[in-house]
């Protein structure tokens, strides 16, 4: 496969993990809260600076994805390999929120923000197969 289109793969992939970082990622008790949401203080009394974890491997991804459209390298497979496994940790970690506020008895629901966010990571991962050695 040509590496531009597979670095497109993973640019797409990092946009989705930044927007979705300020999507809805939970609703509970009537509200619905963002991972950047989440990195304020709550009601509960909670906030967590570890959405930014998440969007710190955006934006990786999306370097990493550009650089690879302009130049092949290293550099881009790297960055597109941790941007991806950041987004993937700051979404995991994020969600620890939905946890506490669920053992406080309140019926939580995931939102968009998260699933946005998982797929973006995946995105990028995938996107490092395609940019290994070749064309």
């Amino acid at each position: 496969m040509e590496k531009k289109i597979v670095a497109v793969v993973g640019l797409i992939g990092g946009i989705l993990v930044a927007v979705g970082i300020f999507g809805t990622w939970m609703s509970a008790a009537g509200q619905s809260a963002s991972g950047y949401d989440l990195t304020k203080a709550l009601p509960t009394g909670y906030n967590s600076k570890l959405p930014y974890i998440g969007l710190v491997g955006g934006i990786l991804a999306i370097v990493g994805s550009v650089v690879a459209i302009v130049k092949a390298g290293a550099i881009p497979k790297v960055l597109l390999i941790i941007g991806g496994i950041l987004g993937l940790i700051g979404v995991s970690l994020g969600l620890a929120m939905a946890d506490i506020v669920s053992a406080m008895g309140a019926a939580v629901s995931i939102g968009y923000g998260v699933y946005l966010c998982v797929v973006g990571s995946i995105l990028a991962l995938l996107a490092t197969l395609g940019l290994g050695e070749g064309k």
